[in-house]
């Protein structure tokens, strides 16, 4: 029987000493400085990613315009392409008919010149044919 109770039993709680108060009070102190300071860095931090989540926000929001604005760019840049190109062709055409016309006009002038025989130094004489 005397076996039970000493399973049974338990150990006193060996006293404190007030030494060992006292570090326990400085360990509690310095732990609750530490968790202040843990909290207030916290909530420095949560203010900075505050902040860079809405620069990054406004990043987003910018790049959306900027996006837009190259697209508009790009739009009307094919636009211009595609009048240029237009104005090419009728350029081209334009020369095609320029050079064709003066081709047309040194035949026109060479054939009207043909009958034409210009005589220098001989004396006319009235009712010539």
């Amino acid at each position: 029987m005397n076996a039970k109770r000493k399973k049974g039993k338990r150990a006193r709680p060996r006293s404190s000493t007030s030494d060992e108060l006292e570090e326990d009070g400085r360990h509690y102190e310095k732990l609750l400085t530490l968790y202040k300071a843990l909290g207030q860095k916290d909530a420095e931090k949560s203010v900075h990613i505050a902040g860079l989540q809405a620069l990054l926000q406004t990043a987003k929001d910018e790049i959306k315009v900027l996006t837009d604005k190259v697209a508009a760019l790009e739009a009307s840049l094919q636009f211009t392409e595609q009048g240029q190109d237009d104005i090419k062709d009728r350029v081209a055409t334009c020369e095609k008919d320029q050079i064709r016309q003066e081709t047309e006009l040194t035949r026109q002038s060479i054939y009207s010149r043909r009958w034409n025989l210009l005589l220098f130094r001989i004396n006319e004489t009235e009712g010539e044919n």
